[in-house]
């Protein structure tokens, strides 16, 4: 692909994610073309279809989030305290779980009831946590990725709680959550 089209590529995942991420206007096509300013052929060059472009835009939030928790874990063992502190910090990261949390409600408003555990939708989220839970298996040790699995489905369940603004955390309450998560895996 080259840079040109890598940008228009970008530029598109950008507009649709935003239109979710609003959640004023529902996505389509016709929506993303107006807010890019990419004619309609680029857009169905990059991604045929609606579905092509929410499936895109779910593996760029994931990549994101990848790119932060590498970042935080450079040199963090997977299964290791530091590697799970990483993580936490990662999927607990103030702006990557208001995006998600936005991106999943933009998903819903479109699919509701059509979004049924066999949905194309779910798979890069099954395979990215999937992978968080096999990196902690790596260690080899049964109580340490118990410890943190335990983390993942905490840290899941905060993903849930701001999709269905369940409740508000405050920073303080924020951090000690995270002091004691931390606990658990020492």
């Amino acid at each position: 692909m080259t840079t040109r089209s890598s940008d228009t590529r970008n530029l598109l995942l950008h507009s649709a994610l935003a239109i979710l991420m609003e959640g004023r206007d529902l996505l389509t096509l016709d929506a993303v073309v107006k807010r890019s300013g990419v004619s309609k052929g680029g857009l169905t060059h990059h991604f045929p279809t609606k579905e092509a472009l929410i499936e895109g835009v779910i593996e760029e939030m994931i990549s994101q989030f990848m790119d932060v928790a590498n970042r935080l874990g450079d040199s963090a063992a997977p299964g290791t305290a530091a590697g799970v502190k990483a993580y936490m910090d990662a999927s607990l990261d103030p702006a990557l779980r208001r995006a998600s949390a936005d991106l999943a409600k933009g998903v819903i408003r479109l699919y509701g009831s059509d979004l049924r555990e066999n949905s194309p939708f779910l798979d890069p989220w099954r395979k990215l946590f999937a992978s968080r839970l096999d990196r902690f298996r790596q260690a080899g040790d049964a109580e340490g990725f118990a410890k943190a699995a335990i983390i993942t489905l905490v840290i899941e369940s905060f993903v849930m709680i701001d999709v269905f603004n369940l409740y508000r955390f405050s920073a303080q309450e924020m951090d000690a959550i995270k002091r004691e998560m931390l606990n658990i895996t020492k």
